[in-house]
């Protein structure tokens, strides 16, 4: 990520995981996978994790999938 602005995120026992839509653990996250969520910035001036959501690493939904029509 050279040249790229980095930030750190924490995970605290209150942040909830959920992968593909159902609740998980960090352990689900694997290589390849995208992640989004929701933090906030402690008073420290930290990012902390509110949410921790996991897709698959294809990126699509299966309902994306179907609804692109075939050429």
């Amino acid at each position: 990520m050279e040249g790229k602005k980095q930030r750190m995120f924490r995970l605290t026992a209150e942040t909830k995981i959920h992968k593909d839509k159902k609740e998980t653990t960090l352990a689900a996250l694997a290589v390849g996978d995208y992640v989004g969520g929701y933090a906030r910035e402690t008073a420290d001036g930290k990012l902390e994790l509110v949410t921790l959501n996991i897709g698959s690493g294809s990126g699509k939904t299966k309902a994306a999938t179907a609804a692109k029509p075939a050429r």
